[in-house]
């Protein structure tokens, strides 16, 4: 299992970082290692969502639950292939310079060769998560 925490002092609203990480079918568009991604079914505070991702000759897609309330949170878990679990969640505050941003990733693939090959990859793209959006904000909260 592996879980990986960051969290950030951003010139954007908290506003402006729920709405970039809620827009998930934009994700292939500056996500590293995400191929594609697709909303199945949305309510007022949840949603399901497929995301396609891949790094080398490694490809997999998942369906997560998405749950959120607006401009504080957004948790996405996955208990299927190919996760044995996975659960990631962003929060967001207000702060002085803009906002709080924090994001939390808990993983674990379920087959345990693929597991020890992708777990440091897929850490690896988390670490990076938190610059991608931080990148796109900047190209789209100029």
């Amino acid at each position: 299992m592996i879980n990986f925490n960051e969290q950030r002092i951003l010139p954007y609203t908290p506003q402006q970082m729920y709405d970039l990480v809620l827009n998930i079918e934009e994700y292939p568009e500056f996500v590293t290692g995400c191929q594609g991604a697709r909303i199945y079914q949305q309510s007022n505070n949840s949603m399901q969502a497929e995301l396609n991702i891949g790094f080398g000759p490694l490809h997999e897609h998942y369906l997560s639950d998405v749950f959120f309330k607006p401009y504080e949170f957004v948790q996405a878990s996955c208990h299927t292939k190919p996760f044995k679990h996975m659960i990631n969640r962003w929060e967001f505050a207000p702060h002085e310079q803009g906002s709080i941003v924090t994001f939390n990733i808990d993983f674990e693939f379920q087959k345990s060769l693929f597991n020890m090959v992708t777990n440091q990859i897929f850490l690896s793209l988390s670490k990076d998560i938190m610059n991608s959006f931080i990148s796109q904000a900047s190209k789209k909260y100029k």
